[in-house]
């Protein structure tokens, strides 16, 4: 079962399904524990590229929790954290709560130019050298958060992160806040979103 559900939340970063009543929310779907997933669009920040993320919803017996989803191609530890700085100097801590891996293979190659210089002109030819085939890893990774974290980041805005990852940590910077802004918009959207669509659950009363 966590195959499969690894496969659908990989599938959601690269092959985004848009409802056509709310641009911002690109999946919602029942776990076989009756639990309903619903997760935003997905977005990289330029200071940030090597992750995408997306905030997700978990709503269980109408309990509602919220989560940020990282997929990255960089290395994600088993015990990484998030580390947000606020406008307000606050600092909040995300816990991993799920870490989902998959492997694909990766050809290697570089691109090499060699010039010949006659008595008129240059002439420049340009080649690629295909190297090996190794294997690599992405990442998944759901880190928790807190109704009172939610608050305080939409509220004050992130100005730094820190990402944990296997021999340091990734770090951005914003004199503007744009993250916090990300968070804002994505929860707000999904909760609209929740007044307008009640699905049936396909478990119920089976």
């Amino acid at each position: 079962m966590e195959k499969r559900l690894a496969l659908l939340l990989f599938c959601i970063a690269f092959a985004v399904q848009m409802y056509g009543q709310n641009e911002y929310v690109t999946t919602d779907y029942y776990a076989p524990d009756s639990s309903r997933h619903i997760v935003s669009y997905s977005s990289s920040f330029c200071k940030l590229h090597q992750y995408t993320m997306a905030i997700e919803s978990v709503i269980v017996n109408n309990q509602q929790t919220w989560f940020l989803l990282i997929w990255s191609l960089n290395d994600i530890p088993k015990d990484a954290i998030i580390l947000l700085k606020l406008f307000n100097d606050d600092v909040i801590e995300l816990s991993l709560s799920k870490l989902y891996t998959e492997e694909y293979y990766a050809l290697s190659s570089s691109v090499i130019s060699s010039s010949v210089v006659g008595a008129l002109n240059q002439i420049t030819t340009t080649g690629t050298i295909m190297g090996a085939i190794t294997k690599e890893n992405k990442y998944l990774a759901r880190f928790s958060i807190t109704p009172n974290q939610l608050e305080a980041i939409t509220t004050y805005g992130v100005s730094k992160i820190r990402i944990s990852t296997t021999g340091t940590y990734e770090e951005a910077k914003w004199k503007r806040d744009k993250l916090g802004a990300f968070f804002k918009i994505a929860t707000e959207d999904i909760n609209e979103y929740l007044k307008i669509y009640d699905k049936p659950i396909i478990y119920e009363n089976f």
